[in-house]
């Protein structure tokens, strides 16, 4: 699943949190102070992120106590549906922290919050109120760029029309041309901590366009790359195919010079990483390569606004880190599925 990010969404989202937090503040008995929720002598903080999916409207999860809104909601949705949304995540929210991780997705312990609450049926059975949207958002794309086209008509009288009914249409749908523009997140690793290969393939990912963020939850760690909609989906192929290549990698070199111990291994994924990019060190940077780091860094703050830079000690094994430079300086990454193959990207 991909996280959106604009400037709308970003308005939009604080939008969504001030609204989460006025249920929990007049409709819980929870004590909240600013952006602090306390109960049973815990503290907790909730982040809000959207996502564009066809058959889901909202998730929690528990781990990074993180409620996704389905960016249909930017348009013109009524805000009880918003809210009511809101009320279910949050039930998933109160549900955890209340009865812990072990309950049913929708069992009778989330049933009983909705109940103590006092929030409609419609929020503990999962059925949101959406209104039907007359055009969707794929299709209003297509219909304004055809009237554009055709205001610069030879005809005059067609001109007129043609851009009289695009700015009508993105009156109606004033988000619906900027979702083409959206900065994508999506998470590739996820386990209990980092690990070398991990900061190896960060690395060799940054290369691509994309910028990776390492990101830390209750319980497991995560790797995240944050970029343009069509590099964040190679850079999401290229992770998954060094994630295997590496240690294909490193089982050659290991018989072929007798690499022992995960010192070594560390060191050799490290290696890998500087093969790769001294490699590429030696080609000038494209101009669509500036475009893309210049539109990182311009916008990288909408998804992380408190990112933080570390040190990584790159002390280890001599041998194993020769070899990974030299694996590293022949590593090419194969080609992936064909795009006819893939589902439409609007899907996503």
């Amino acid at each position: 699943m991909y996280l959106h990010y604009s400037k709308a969404l970003c308005q939009f989202l604080q939008t969504t949190k001030a609204l989460a937090y006025a249920i929990l503040r007049e409709e819980t008995p929870l004590s909240i102070h600013r952006n602090s929720i306390r109960f049973r002598s815990h503290t907790y903080s909730l982040s809000f992120v959207t996502f564009q999916c066809p058959k889901k409207l909202g998730f929690f999860d528990p781990d990074l106590f993180e409620i996704g809104v389905n960016k249909i909601f930017l348009f013109d949705v009524p805000e009880l549906s918003l809210k009511n949304l809101l009320r279910h995540e949050l039930a998933h929210f109160l549900t955890h922290i209340m009865y812990g991780p072990t309950c049913a997705a929708h069992g009778k312990e989330f049933r009983r919050i909705c109940e103590q609450h006092g929030w409609p049926k419609e929020v503990s059975r999962a059925k949101i109120t959406m209104p039907k949207m007359h055009v969707k958002t794929a299709e209003i794309h297509r219909k304004v760029e055809k009237l554009l086209a055709l205001s610069s008509s030879n005809n005059i009288n067609e001109a007129t029309e043609a851009t009289l009914k695009a700015q009508a249409l993105l009156n109606k749908y004033p988000h619906a041309m900027a979702e083409k523009e959206d900065m994508l997140v999506v998470r590739v690793f996820k386990a209990l901590r980092k690990t070398p290969k991990w900061r190896a393939i960060a690395g060799i990912l940054d290369t691509f366009g994309v910028r990776t963020v390492y990101n830390r939850g209750h319980q497991f760690s995560y790797y995240e790359i944050f970029g343009m909609r069509h590099h964040v989906i190679i850079a999401e192929y290229v992770a998954h195919f060094l994630n295997h290549k590496l240690d294909q990698l490193w089982e050659k070199a290991r018989n072929e010079h007798r690499l022992k111990g995960l010192r070594s291994k560390n060191a050799f994924f490290l290696g890998c990483f500087e093969g790769f990019c001294g490699k590429l060190k030696k080609t000038s940077a494209s101009a669509s390569a500036l475009i893309c780091k210049n539109a990182i860094e311009k916008n990288i703050a909408m998804a992380y606004p408190r990112l933080q830079s570390c040190y990584v000690n790159t002390k280890g094994c001599a041998a194993g880190r020769l070899a990974g430079q030299r694996s590293g300086r022949q590593l090419k990454i194969d080609r992936g599925i064909s795009p006819k193959n893939l589902p439409k990207l609007e899907r996503l």
